[in-house]
């Protein structure tokens, strides 16, 4: 959007500054009004490099998008904001190094919300569009999570109690779009899960096409990697997850008996729903069936067999916090992020 000469004429403002962490877009103060919140913006970022980098155009590329959403819908929350707006960059200015950086500190810390924030050029949470386009895109990449802004545009209330009221927010507007799909936001958030477990070097050519690239800094951290043989086991993660986020374990099925199953029950903090899968990895590292149980609202414990194991490498737990099982009150990125702690319980069945 035209800013109306702030900065000296019409077009967007960079503003390069010795010193600063991040590319960072930021709303003018002369707001434009109209049917819905929008406004134009300005980037802060810090000065170039003298030797020329693909990330300092990639990181320029995202904080153009930034402002062309912001020119959307200026209440939307800052992480969904970076998010797609870090995706819309890798289009626009592909650059691996930049898209290395992101990805691998996404990765490696799966229990962080998709709208967590850091000091970084790009957001990894751009996976999430991308998982969106893969399955359910029909036009053009970054079409899906575009249209969502636009359908989540709104003219804040007089009795807003924030300048720019978020409602509905891009994830409120995903959680109808997905009830037309025939499908929940918590199934797609669980499916998104699984697909981070197959990324980069892990991955299969299906979960999330075209990671490949990306190499080992594409493969999340799993809580745990135990063999089969050592079961029972109870297992916890290191650190509690977020709503939206995930974590995963590994359970090792080499030298596992004909005929083997898997019993695991989950528990974990009440007033929360969590969603497990078991997937069935084959020996090439391809996924060969899953165990997904229904979400339970109103309850913390969950109790599911996974059988057929023969000739399976291993498999992979992943669990996902959807957020609040207040139906009436579903996770909203914009409310403080609490995380929770959770245990699995691994049993051989035979030996109960």
């Amino acid at each position: 959007m035209p800013d109306h000469g702030l900065g000296g004429t019409d077009g967007y403002d960079l503003y390069l500054v010795p010193g600063a962490m991040a590319a960072e877009s930021v709303p003018d103060p002369a707001l434009a009004f109209g049917a819905t919140d929008r406004t134009s913006a300005f980037g802060v970022l810090p000065p170039p490099e003298p030797r020329p980098s693909c990330s300092y155009a990639t990181a320029v590329a995202r904080l153009i998008a930034d402002a062309m959403l912001q020119g959307i819908d200026a209440g939307a929350n800052r992480g969904t904001l970076e998010m797609q707006s870090s995706y819309l960059a890798t289009l626009a200015s592909p650059c691996l190094a930049a898209e290395l950086d992101a990805v691998q500190w996404t990765q490696r810390f799966p229990e962080w919300p998709l709208g967590a924030r850091r000091q970084r050029l790009l957001s990894g949470a751009l996976l999430f569009p991308w998982y969106l386009d893969a399955n359910y895109g029909v036009a053009e990449p970054g079409s899906i999570m575009t249209a969502l802004f636009c359908l989540g545009a709104q003219q804040s209330p007089a009795s807003s109690t924030v300048f720019f009221a978020d409602k509905p927010n891009v994830l409120e507007v995903l959680r109808h779009a997905a009830a037309r799909q025939g499908t929940t936001l918590d199934d797609m958030l669980l499916d998104f899960g699984i697909a981070r477990a197959f990324l980069g070097s892990r991955s299969d050519g299906v979960h999330l096409p075209e990671t490949e690239p990306y190499g080992d800094f594409a493969r999340p951290r799993f809580e745990w990697a135990v063999p089969y043989a050592s079961l029972p086991r109870r297992l916890a993660p290191l650190r509690p997850i977020y709503p939206t986020g995930a974590t995963y374990l590994w359970v090792d099925l080499a030298g596992a008996p004909a005929g083997s199953q898997l019993l695991l029950q989950a528990d974990w903090e009440p007033a929360l729903v969590f969603r497990w899968a078991a997937v069935k990895v084959d020996a090439k590292g391809q996924e060969a069936g899953r165990v997904v149980p229904p979400g339970i609202y109103g309850n913390n414990s969950l109790q599911f067999t996974v059988a057929d194991l023969d000739g399976l490498a291993g498999i992979v737990v992943v669990g996902t916090n959807i957020g609040s099982d207040d139906r009436s009150h579903p996770y909203d990125p914009n409310d403080p992020a609490v995380p929770a702690e959770y245990t699995v319980m691994l049993y051989n069945p035979a030996t109960l």
